[in-house]
């Protein structure tokens, strides 16, 4: 898809699948323009935020979260075999883990409720197409959306 045909591509989507695409999240909306697993974006996501980063804001995050995610974070901290060397570090860590969840949590959540939205869509509209037509820029771009949802949920 060239660059003209993406800027347009907002304009010419069913508006059901623009609906659904604007209400997702920016990190759902991310992974669906750039496919990837799941789990490194969520990798990536927590290993550079503030949360983690900082020491301050990591222990600010474990005060306000829910008990489960605490524990949860600290199962996974200790299967993963990690071992802080210092009470800020075991909060990073902690911290870590929670932002990890977090978003894992939202994004999937995002991505299955727009699954049967952007799936149904794309059904209605290739219906008319024959097996030797790729269809207009909107329908090649549901055809990638549909792809990248089975790539990032599995």
């Amino acid at each position: 898809m060239t660059n003209d045909e993406h800027k347009a591509l907002p304009a010419a989507l069913p508006d059901d699948i623009r609906d659904a695409r604007e209400a997702l999240p920016i990190e759902a909306l991310e992974l669906l323009d750039y496919p990837r697993d799941l789990n490194d974006a969520a990798h990536e996501h927590a290993d550079g935020s503030a949360e983690v980063i900082y020491y301050y804001q990591a222990h600010k995050l474990l005060a306000e979260c829910s008990r489960s995610e605490r524990c949860a974070a600290e199962e996974e901290a200790e299967e993963c075999g990690v071992q802080p060397k210092s009470y800020d570090e075991f909060a990073s860590t902690l911290a870590y883990f929670v932002v990890r969840t977090r978003y894992v949590d939202e994004v999937r959540e995002a991505l299955e409720a727009d699954r049967d939205t952007l799936t149904e869509a794309w059904e209605a509209a290739t219906a008319e197409l024959d097996d030797t037509e790729e269809g207009p820029p909107a329908v090649r771009a549901m055809d990638r959306d549909v792809e990248a949802l089975a790539t990032i949920l599995g």
